[in-house]
């Protein structure tokens, strides 16, 4: 039986707040679930008892049939996606919130306002199938190759420090521009505008036909599989059909984590062509796969940080691009990120080098913007991050490489960790993980593939040496 408890408001409006007794079947434990009658008819005495208890009895039936009747039973998927986002926006980094955002209004736009409680596995599994089928056309524009020389003089002469302070292209836009990589048609259209020049006569228009790729469709199924979580502990639904056990053998394009990464060879092809680059370009390579550090890490490091005396470096901040708000710097992105890293001599040359560059440049211009970047621009200001991966693509095609992103620099660096015997401990440490656990759970595979028991069991207990009498 429920419990009722009248409640007489300021207006002199009579409430009653219901509390049910029921039984988990599955914990087996009493949960005490409560809902408030609020008295649409404004009754009052006995009759608004009377219509309070009969609600009660109507919201305890359907509540022990499994059915619960609450103002939730009637919510929107669009309403508790939000009430998820909100929930968790304190916690989540700019980046991630933005994304989210725009994951969530895809998702609102494939639901369509469908009663969250009534969506179904079929719903959710369709949805991913959708997401696998998915065509994207992309209208990209490249420089032709006999118009090279005329836009790289109009863009000398209209000033690249101009243009982009104008908010007409970064300079980086315009690096890529000139060496011959493909951009959105839309930029080279705002371009040639701002320049005066017929944007058919300078770029080849190029129409691009391609699929989500599989990390973005597991973004998806990430952001979904959080807000069925939330809508679990709220108990408007008893099950998670974003999860991996409806998703298995949905979700397309499984990749082979072996070749993910650098092998050895490939490493050292690449640190040759790096040696050859300027270090402004080479500099943030170099710590990815040295260090290990993340994209935005190496971004927002600062000379500052560097101690080229005790030969360690001290991750403090990130520095990232978001749309529609540029390059930001905030916090890392968690609290085990802020680590500090030894240095090898081979980095703190590099690292030595990049500071000297920094230091000529600041001198000997007086509009330079001491921001202290270790990854900057000609001008001082931190150096887009964006650009970073284009870097690397560009130094692996000229190394020969596999094409593989910033990312899988981190990766690469710590599997050759494994693969020299280092403890879960000290991996964990230098990669800025919570915890050990979360090393083992990502690198569980590679661990087995360097298992170096046996060694360690053969040196423990070698025979001992007889010495002859």
């Amino acid at each position: 039986m429920a419990t009722y408890t009248k409640k007489i408001l300021k207006d002199g409006q009579i409430r009653y707040s219901v509390q049910a007794c029921i039984k988990d079947p599955i914990t087996g434990k009493n949960k005490y679930p409560n809902i408030t009658w609020t008295n649409p008819d404004k009754l009052t005495g006995a009759r608004a008892e009377k219509a309070a208890h009969a609600f009660g009895e109507a919201w305890e039936r359907e509540l022990r049939n499994g059915k619960p009747k609450s103002c939730l039973s009637t919510a929107k998927f669009n309403e508790i996606a939000q009430e998820w986002l909100n929930v968790k926006k304190c916690k989540m980094s700019a980046s991630y919130y933005i994304r989210a955002t725009a994951i969530i209004k895809k998702l609102n736009m494939f639901f369509n306002s469908k009663i969250f409680s009534e969506i179904t596995a079929r719903d959710v599994q369709q949805l991913f199938t959708k997401l696998n089928n998915h065509n994207i056309e992309r209208i990209a524009a490249k420089l032709k190759d006999t118009a090279h020389d005329k836009f790289e003089q109009v863009a000398l002469s209209y000033g690249m420090r101009k243009a982009d302070n104008d908010g007409i292209v970064s300079r980086a836009t315009l690096y890529s521009i000139r060496h011959g990589e493909d951009i959105h048609y839309n930029i080279a259209k705002r371009i040639c505008e701002a320049f005066n020049l017929n944007v058919n006569d300078y770029f080849e228009i190029k129409y691009i036909n391609k699929h989500y790729r599989k990390e973005t469709i597991m973004a998806y199924k990430r952001i979904l599989s959080s807000i069925y979580n939330y809508a679990i502990r709220i108990e408007l639904v008893t099950v998670n059909y974003a999860s991996s056990a409806y998703l298995k053998d949905v979700i397309a394009g499984e990749v082979s984590k072996d070749t993910d990464i650098l092998n050895e060879q490939e490493i050292s092809d690449l640190l040759a062509v790096l040696d050859k680059e300027h270090i402004t370009r080479s500099i943030p390579i170099y710590l990815m796969l040295m260090l290990g550090l993340r994209c935005c890490e190496v971004c927002g490091l600062e000379f500052k940080d560097i101690d080229f005396k005790s030969k360690t470096l001290t991750i403090n901040r990130n520095r990232l691009y978001l749309p529609q708000q540029g390059i930001v710097t905030g916090e890392t992105k968690t609290v085990s990120s802020k680590r500090t890293l030894p240095i090898s001599n081979m980095l703190l040359n590099k690292l030595q080098e990049c500071k000297a560059f920094y230091e000529l440049l600041k001198s000997n211009d007086p509009l330079f913007k001491d921001s202290d970047a270790v990854y900057f621009n000609a001008d001082g200001s931190p150096a887009n991050p964006q650009n970073v991966n284009k870097l690397l693509n560009r130094f692996l095609a000229k190394a020969k490489c596999k094409q593989v992103t910033c990312h899988k620099l981190r990766h690469t660096f710590i599997t050759r960790l494994i693969s020299k015997g280092v403890s879960p401990n000290i991996v964990s440490k230098l990669a800025g993980h919570a915890n050990c656990n979360i090393t083992l759970a990502v690198y569980t595979h590679y661990y087995k593939d360097f298992d170096i028991s046996k060694d360690v069991l053969n040196k423990i207990f070698e025979m001992p040496k007889h010495t002859p009498l």
